[in-house]
């Protein structure tokens, strides 16, 4: 188990990373978040959760696994990666 303070982040509220009251809203700020119009939060949340993913298939630690998938989200290959799966999905 980590805690925020292990990849040097505040503790958030749940106010500050609500998900959205629908499948079309939650959409709508993934959308912002790779946009890069997510806020603080939402960032911090999109890249924690990449990053155990990350950590998990590299086999490396998760503040290394979360600078990756900042840096990703930061440069726009995050949102390149995305509409590549969409458009892989689309295709099948």
């Amino acid at each position: 188990m980590f805690k925020p303070e292990d990849l040097k982040l505040k503790t958030l509220k749940q106010s500050e990373i609500y998900g959205g009251d629908s499948v079309k809203s939650a959409a709508k700020i993934f959308t912002n978040i790779l946009n890069g119009d997510g806020t603080p939060a939402q960032n911090s949340v999109a890249c924690t959760n990449a990053a155990l993913a990350i950590a998990t298939v590299r086999d490396i630690d998760i503040a290394n696994a979360y600078d990756l998938a900042k840096e990703s989200l930061e440069s726009g290959q995050a949102k390149h990666v995305f509409k590549t799966l969409v458009n892989l999905s689309a295709e099948a």
